[in-house]
């Protein structure tokens, strides 16, 4: 995955816009050595939103445990993630 980053990075290999991000396109990882289906692939690179949604209200609430510590960024960063999880619904 390092590598798959760093090549981003620098322009050599697409991406995927996600809700929750850029993924990488499933044929620019090196799966040499492993036995991982196409199909394996794609559901490894896939973003169920529902399973998302449920892990960001969680993460909400954790990050809330530590009230006024917490930055407003990382709470802002969780709302936009959410907002794009429920648009992509």
């Amino acid at each position: 995955m390092l590598a798959w980053i760093l090549d981003r990075c620098s322009g050599r290999v697409g991406a995927t816009e996600t809700p929750i991000g850029y993924m990488p396109n499933a044929g620019d990882l090196n799966t040499t050595g492993l036995n991982v289906s196409a199909e394996a692939m794609q559901e490894l690179t896939a973003v169920p939103t529902d399973a998302w949604r449920k892990e960001m209200d969680e993460f909400r609430a954790y990050l809330q445990e530590y009230g006024a510590r917490t930055p407003a960024a990382m709470l802002e960063e969780v709302d936009e993630v959410s907002r794009r999880l429920d648009s992509a619904r």
